[in-house]
């Protein structure tokens, strides 16, 4: 798992993470709908492939936590197809492949390493800026520009020729003194300064419909006779996010093109297709002969020898990279020689002979303007700070995590002034600093839950409501209990729990269960004023919803166990406990020490299970929970033969087969699949780009590493 990743969810508990990867497939699944369906793009394809690369390795490491159906839905297993048809969809002719990413000069150094093991003669590479802007295919034939391809899904792109053509003249030839077809890839982008002026004459107009939406409100409420004004069409309703985003926007309009947004797309070109093909033999080559036949070509590029020099380059574009007039996210290393560039070959999803160095995280600044206090179903504390909106990695921010009341302490930041924020890997930033030095902070640091007014338990880091009745706290226990991972009730939604529960018809989990007499009173109550359309409807909405309840009865014991909430305790520590575990009466009477000898069961786990089950309110729920008619079942693995028998495997990187379809293959030949490498492990199976963490782990418990090949040796031995 790459650096990053594997900062974004150090320290998070199996909750925490599950709440990153559900944010991310949700935003991914947004952007996927906009693209495939509304034929409108927010972020550039880099920014969306790195997300969608980042949730392949966190479901690689944390499928457990989702159900079989939930991770079947997940994006990264949907193939999509444009629901529209508004531009030509033409196949690329090579896919535009994305690039691997390196976060550190180790990383570097292993790929320059890589490179020259695999081919002895490379001794030199090309390092320029990796432009954060659109990729674009431009299609040459007889000299003559024919197609002009967006990289769409890398496989397939949108002919924009129209749009691009309407961009300056000087922007790129629209005729070359070449009469091979060809086809030549580069970055378009917005300026800085191009893109701020695009966005001031969108709130002029935005600021106009207000204005004029406000005096007609007015003439209406007061009766005046004066008439109504006719409110401007609003072509944008909000400002571009970001350069980026402004550049996919614009160049895939069909309608309303203006000439200013189209005069302010800019671009470089680095890229000829099939370049020996052409007799371009090297990088810098392609480079010269695009820059002879008019494209603009990126400056910064430079030949290099070394991972010395490499790291050099990128240090100075780094240091340089506020004063370049356009955005960049990072550099591109390739291997200089075409021919053995192509002698490297490539996976399924990127060059091998190329590598892209990701600058760490943006931190900008802005002002902190309120705190939001939320309560989990733990009954903790969360600290989130209200900011005015900025922009930070791509993102129009303005919600960032505080964490706990100690955090805001130590930080002594203030209310209405600056902070430094940043992403550090997370989807959602953080405030890490005050950008102002003060004594102290300004905010109000809790005594008592925001919820239910009862005082709080503070531990040495945390705040906890310890109110049973704490409304808050009791929703999301309840949200919990019957979410997807647990008894799987869709359709009892967070809105549904929180209405039933303001009216007094739910306060607990068992309340659900008994819920069929007092629904039928609510919709007596309800009904009365409703046509019948209405209630028919509701009817059946009540009957769909009983029906899925009574259906949830029946569930595998581990899902049992998650549902509970037992703190640190996932979906994985579940299914462990259900292996040995069988009923409600065993969970109450069960010696939890037996667990110290279990992989992922430390002193802290074992000591929250004895706990949890020597509570008397939980005692006293799993009690009413043996009154309800459960039926447990437990989930059958087929075993096949005991070729792993007592082995241990962990996978680093990508493999052929999906994390959940090895998991199985290890089941059903009696080996065990755990998420991190330790003493105990027998192998780590290592696919594409693993992860350095685990690799290095391995190397330090001198774990034996396998590939996917051997792996299947050991299977079919």
């Amino acid at each position: 798992m790459r650096k990053k990743t594997e900062i974004k969810i150090k320290n998070k508990s199996e909750e925490e993470i599950k709440e990153i990867i559900k944010n991310l497939r949700e935003e991914i699944e947004y952007h996927d709908e906009l693209y495939f369906e509304k034929n409108i793009q927010e972020i550039s394809d880099e920014i969306y492939e790195d997300k969608m690369k980042e949730l392949i390795e966190l479901e690689h490491k944390f499928f457990h936590l989702f159900t079989f159906e939930e991770n079947k839905n997940s994006p990264t297993q949907k193939i999509h197809n444009f629901k529209s048809v508004q531009f030509e969809k033409i196949k690329h002719n090579f896919p535009m492949l994305s690039l691997n990413k390196a976060y550190s000069v180790s990383e570097i150094e292993k790929f320059v390493n890589d490179s020259k093991e695999n081919i002895k003669e490379i001794n030199e590479f090309y390092i320029e800026p990796k432009i954060d802007g659109l990729s674009i295919a431009l299609h040459y034939e007889k000299g003559k520009l024919v197609r002009a391809l967006t990289r769409g899904n890398g496989t397939e792109g949108e002919n924009i020729i129209e749009n691009i053509l309407l961009t300056k003249i000087d922007f790129f030839p629209r005729t070359i003194n070449y009469f091979e077809n060809i086809e030549i890839r580069g970055e378009l982008y917005i300026s800085k300064k191009d893109f701020i002026f695009l966005n001031s004459l969108i709130q002029q107009k935005i600021d106009e419909y207000e204005e004029i939406k406000k005096n007609n409100e007015y003439i209406k409420q007061n009766n005046i006779t004066r008439p109504l004004k006719t409110l401007p069409k609003l072509e944008r309703k909000n400002l571009f996010l970001n350069p980026r985003n402004a550049a996919a926007g614009i160049v895939r309009k069909l309608k309303n093109i203006s000439k200013i947004e189209m005069e302010s797309i800019k671009g470089f070109f680095y890229q000829v297709i099939e370049p020996l093909k052409h007799n371009l033999n090297s990088h810098s080559e392609i480079i010269d002969f695009l820059k002879l036949q008019g494209f603009i070509t990126n400056d910064l590029g430079k030949k290099v020898s070394d991972a010395k020099e490499i790291n050099k380059e990128i240090k100075f574009i780094e240091l340089n990279r506020d004063n370049l007039e356009y955005e960049i996210d990072g550099v591109v290393i390739k291997v200089n020689n075409n021919l053995f560039y192509e002698e490297l070959g490539s996976t399924s999803k990127y060059p091998k002979g190329a590598i892209a160095f990701k600058f760490y995280d943006e931190m900008v600044k802005t002002k902190l303007l309120d705190i939001e206090y939320n309560v989990g179903r733990t009954g903790k504390i969360a600290y989130v700070a209200k900011l005015k909106p900025v922009l930070l990695n791509g993102t129009l921010v303005s919600k960032a995590y505080l964490h706990n009341f100690v955090n805001i302490i130590n930080l002594k930041i203030r209310l209405n002034e600056e902070v430094y924020i940043k992403k550090s890997g997370e989807i959602i930033p953080q405030v890490i600093a005050s950008v102002k030095q003060f004594d102290e902070t300004n905010i109000k640091i809790l005594k008592f839950c925001p919820s239910c007014n009862s005082e709080l338990k503070e531990t040495e880091k945390e705040q906890f409501c310890i109110n049973n009745s704490c409304k808050e706290k009791n929703i999301k226990k309840i949200i919990h209990f019957f979410s997807k991972q647990a008894f799987d009730v869709s359709t009892l939604s967070k809105k549904t729990i929180e209405n039933f529960y303001e009216k007094g018809i739910i306060k607990n989990v068992i309340d659900v269960f008994k819920l069929k007499d007092s629904i039928r009173k609510l919709t007596e109550l309800d009904n009365l004023e409703e046509n019948t359309k209405q209630k028919t409807f509701k009817m059946r909405s009540t009957t769909k919803l009983l029906q899925a309840i009574e259906e949830s009865k029946t569930i595998e014991f581990s899902k049992f166990i998650y549902a509970l909430g037992i703190k640190n305790v996932g979906i994985e520590g579940s299914i462990e406990i259900g292996k040995r575990i069988n009923s409600i009466d065993e969970l109450l009477n069960y010696d939890y020490e037996k667990f110290v000898d279990v992989d992922k069961f430390g002193e802290i786990i074992i000591e929250e299970l004895k706990n949890f089950f020597s509570n008397s309110d939980n005692i006293q729920l799993l009690e009413e929970l043996k009154d309800i008619d459960l039926k447990f079942v437990k989930k059958i693995h087929k075993i096949e033969s005991k070729n792993l028998e007592n082995l241990s495997f962990v996978i680093t990187g990508t493999l052929s087969k999906s994390r959940n379809e090895i998991k199985n293959i290890i089941t059903m030949h009696s080996g065990i699949l755990s998420n991190s490498v330790t003493s105990k492990t027998s192998y780590l199976i290592v696919g594409d780009d693993p992860g350095e963490s685990k690799i290095k782990s391995a190397e330090k418990n001198k774990i034996k590493q396998i590939t996917e090949e051997e792996f299947n040796n050991m299977i079919n031995k």
